[in-house]
């Protein structure tokens, strides 16, 4: 027992929720202490009160937990199981998400602000309204996410599966150089490259033949605007028939 808290009492209360089938309450203080002394099966929790940041959750198993509007700005859930989860409104800034798996969360209006989400698993995802500003995406799985009103404003995106990522084209100067595309709060589709404003289609357009008018650099970008667009479209399409 440490700090008053009863492992063996909680592990009674989840494992008899989980063996009918139902989920469980779980308090801040019952998480924390819990993870302190090895514990790393939550799934189905009901979470109340809040986390203190900086909590290190690195491959925990939560897949289910209702974390909405928890504070956990600097916390690490590298590699943990978060399927299903919801962290509806929380602060997630800073966090260490890399490798997470983020199946059929609920992230709507989450802040994300420079979180790192590389090799993060976001399939199925509801990233609606979320702050993915500065975020590092790189090699995510963004398949079949909602992305609705996500602002990916200076968001490092490169390789990243879905209707939003990078590619690099010929004549781009340098390796880590890359066309990237986004949702804007607005919903939007949005471009940029490197760490520059985020410009739309129009204007990407008209800034390529600015700089490289007919030359075979400038058909190169100006087919992957086209691609970007395509994709787009279709996710907003697909978005619409599960409405």
């Amino acid at each position: 027992m440490e700090n008053g808290f009863d492992l063996a009492a909680m592990q009674k209360r989840r494992d008899d929720a989980l063996a009918q089938g139902e989920n469980w309450t779980l308090t801040a203080n019952e998480l924390y202490f819990a993870w302190r002394l090895g514990e790393r099966e939550f799934r189905s929790a009901i979470f109340e009160g809040s986390i203190r940041r900086d909590a290190d959750f690195a491959k925990t198993d939560l897949s289910g937990i209702d974390l909405r509007w928890a504070n956990l700005r600097g916390s690490s859930f590298h590699n943990a199981n978060l399927e299903g989860a919801k962290f509806i409104g929380a602060n997630l800034q800073f966090a260490s998400l890399t490798r997470v798996n983020f199946q059929n969360a609920d992230l709507r209006n989450a802040d994300l602000w420079s979180a790192d989400l590389r090799f993060a698993d976001l399939r199925f995802a509801n990233l609606e309204g979320a702050n993915l500003g500065s975020a590092n995406l790189r090699d995510a799985d963004l398949r079949f996410t909602n992305v609705r009103g996500v602002d990916f404003a200076r968001a490092k995106i490169k390789n990243a599966r879905g209707a939003i990522g990078s590619i690099r084209t010929l004549g781009m100067s340098s390796d880590s150089d890359t066309l990237d595309a986004g949702i804007n709060a607005r919903g939007e589709l949005i471009f940029w490259s490197e760490f520059q404003d985020a410009i739309n289609a129009t204007e990407l357009r008209a800034e390529i033949a600015r700089e490289y008018g007919d030359s075979a650099v400038g058909s190169f970008y100006l087919m992957a605007t086209a691609m970007f667009e395509a994709s787009f479209a279709e996710r907003q399409r697909l978005a619409d028939l599960r409405r």
